[in-house]
C-alpha cells in the first residue's frame, strides 16, 4: 500500500529509515514523491510517462532532502510534469546532457582525427596551444554550455 501525504518539511524529517527502501507520495503533485532509504538518507524523486498511456515510466532524481526543500523539489517537479506536457522527456534530456562532449575531450579528439590536414610541427603547435590555454579555462565545461564570452575571456 502506497503512503500519501503532503510532503512538508515537518513530514519529511518525521521519516524514519526501515530495512528496506520506501516511498512516500505527495498528495498535491502527481508523480511526486520521496524515497527513503535504510541508511536514512531521502530523495526527491519525480514519476511520469512520457507520451502518455501504454509508455513505461521515467523517474527523475531531483536532489536530496539537505540540498533541496520541499517546496524547490515541489517547484521543479511541477515544470519537469510541464515539460513532459509539451512533449518532453527530462530524464532523457539530463541523460543526453551528461553524455554530451566536453572542450577538453573535443580537443583530445581533434588532435587525434581532425588535426591531420597540417604539417607536423604545426599541427604539435596547434594541440600544445589549445591544451595549454583552453583546456584549463573551458575544458570542464560541455559543447552547449560554451558561449561567445568564455571564448573571448
Amino acid at each position: 500500500m502506497a503512503i500519501k501525504r503532503k510532503l512538508t518539511k515537518n513530514a519529511v524529517d518525521a521519516l524514519q529509515p526501515g530495512a528496506e527502501p520506501y516511498n512516500v507520495r505527495d498528495s498535491e503533485v502527481p508523480g511526486f514523491f520521496i524515497r527513503v532509504f535504510p541508511n536514512g538518507t531521502k530523495k526527491w524523486k519525480l514519476e511520469y510517462r512520457p507520451g502518455g498511456r501504454g509508455v513505461s515510466t521515467e523517474r527523475i532524481d531531483l536532489g536530496n532532502t539537505r540540498a533541496v526543500t520541499p517546496d524547490q523539489a515541489r517547484k521543479q517537479a511541477i515544470a519537469n510534469l510541464a515539460e513532459v506536457a509539451a512533449g518532453g522527456n527530462p530524464a532523457k534530456a539530463r541523460m543526453a546532457r551528461r553524455r554530451e562532449m566536453t572542450v577538453a575531450h573535443l580537443v583530445d579528439q581533434y588532435a587525434a582525427e581532425g588535426a591531420g590536414h597540417m604539417k607536423l610541427r604545426t599541427r604539435a603547435y596547434a594541440i600544445a596551444a589549445l591544451k595549454h590555454h583552453l583546456v584549463p579555462i573551458l575544458g570542464s565545461l560541455r559543447i552547449s554550455e560554451v558561449t561567445t564570452r568564455d571564448v573571448e575571456r
